[in-house]
């Protein structure tokens, strides 16, 4: 079951075919057979390298001005869009809780070689004055490399150092691009001490085995972890979602637009649904509980329009590679990125902030979510009861189908919405349970 490392080019020698969400965008999106020219995208929304003399313009004429790497989205740009609570006066903006004493998980693909890897985190780290990362490779792909996945592997470790710049990071590269392999290093991701949270860049077309308990058995059998991955870049449809954002285990990270930056509010906020991000009811799982039960209580349509499905995604995040990019450096070089695989890695930095926050609050991360049964349960109980934990992106669509238009609550383009992280913090405790 082979993991395609191109950016949308699916391979399907067998039943399944995993791949690595390269290229920015997560979850698998276009094809990438041909070189995007620079401050142009290909046949699908992807990553491109804009040309050394000046920044692309997409970016500058819908966001205005950004602090990142020219024309892209910074560190601080996101904590200031997404409520993130930070250090007072501090310049360039800080997260407060930085993951301090936890563990991310990147689960990734063969791509570059480890010290590649480490040199361009440091350079990128360096750019946006971002603490030495403590990163642990697992190397479990021998001397197999790929130059497309290995820009998975820099956007998910980047990315996740920005959000959370003292968690540890460690990233497995499975042995190969099969899901075997990929199972493999799941085992090896949750054996490892302190992990708050494993992130998946990648996806499937959905299978008929993966309610099994090889699959969603896998992850039901770690409450106590959050499993993050990506809807995927293909846009909304009703024929089936990727694996592993499918499993009712897994949070399922979707995409969207930001058209400004400005500190957020439950009601005001600069941003819309990402056209590409995937989305809708899944083929072979059944709702779960945690959804019925949130869209009986707000008598939402989608319910109904999803037909006893699991739905898909849970929450989203930034994605645009185009309108609202963010950076990346690649063997030294910077690139703009996007796509729900940008998502994934950074909502697995704000988890890590939250289990750092709830350590300090004397709380416990991994039994709060156990005796929830899970991160997902929390994520719709805190809807109901503090919707003010997100901000409901209802404006914009996914594809070209009945469930793919976001609305008011949720829906199948963004979920339950972006992260309000201030509010989603302090409200977390009460309701995990």
């Amino acid at each position: 079951m082979q993991l395609s490392v191109h950016l949308v080019k699916l391979l399907l020698p067998a039943v399944l075919c995993l791949f690595i969400a390269g290229c920015g965008g997560g979850g698998g999106s276009g094809d990438t057979s041909g070189t995007p020219t620079p401050g142009q995208l290909g046949q699908s929304p992807g990553a491109y390298t804009p040309p050394t003399h000046h920044s692309p313009t997409p970016s500058t004429t819908v966001l205005g001005h950004t602090t990142g790497y020219p024309a892209s989205l910074s560190p601080s740009d996101l904590l200031l869009h997404y409520g993130f609570p930070t250090v007072a006066q501090s310049s360039p903006l800080a997260a407060l809780y930085t993951g301090a004493g936890q563990t991310i998980v990147i689960i990734d693909g063969p791509g570059a070689s480890n010290q590649t890897i480490i040199s361009d985190l440091a350079i990128f780290s360096s750019y946006y004055n971002l603490p030495a990362c403590n990163l642990q490779i697992i190397d479990q792909s021998g001397s197999a490399t790929s130059d497309s996945g290995y820009q998975e592997i820099a956007l998910d470790v980047q990315w996740a150092h920005a959000i959370a710049p003292d968690a540890k990071i460690v990233l497995i590269k499975t042995a190969d691009n099969y899901l075997d392999s990929v199972m493999t290093a799941l085992q090896s991701a949750v054996q490892l001490p302190n992990v708050a949270v494993v992130s998946m860049s990648f996806g499937a077309t959905e299978f008929s085995d993966q309610t099994s308990s090889m699959y969603d058995g896998f992850f039901s059998h770690y409450p106590g972890i959050a499993f993050v991955a990506s809807s995927g870049d293909n846009g909304g449809g009703l024929l089936g979602q990727n694996y592993p954002a499918a499993s009712p285990y897994v949070t399922a990270v979707g995409g969207t637009t930001i058209t400004g930056i400005s500190a957020p509010s439950s009601n005001n906020m600069s941003e819309t649904s990402w056209y590409y991000g995937g989305g809708g009811p899944s083929v072979f799982e059944s709702m779960p509980s945690y959804q019925t039960n949130y869209m009986n209580l707000t008598h939402d349509a989608v319910l109904i329009a999803n037909n006893g499905k699991r739905a898909v995604p849970d929450v989203a995040y930034n994605a645009d590679p185009q309108a609202s990019p963010v950076a990346v450096v690649i063997k030294g070089v910077w690139s703009f990125f996007g796509g729900t695989s940008a998502g994934a890695p950074q909502w697995a930095g704000i988890l890590a902030g939250l289990a750092q926050y709830l350590t300090i609050n004397g709380y416990s991360y991994s039994g709060l979510l156990t005796q929830a049964g899970g991160l997902n349960s929390i994520l719709y109980k805190l809807a109901i009861n503090k919707p003010n934990s997100f901000y409901n992106v209802a404006t914009g669509s996914d594809g070209n189908c009945s469930l793919c238009y976001a609305t008011v609550g949720y829906n199948d383009v963004t979920g339950l919405g972006v992260p309000l992280v201030s509010n989603f913090y302090a409200n977390f405790p009460n309701y995990a349970h």
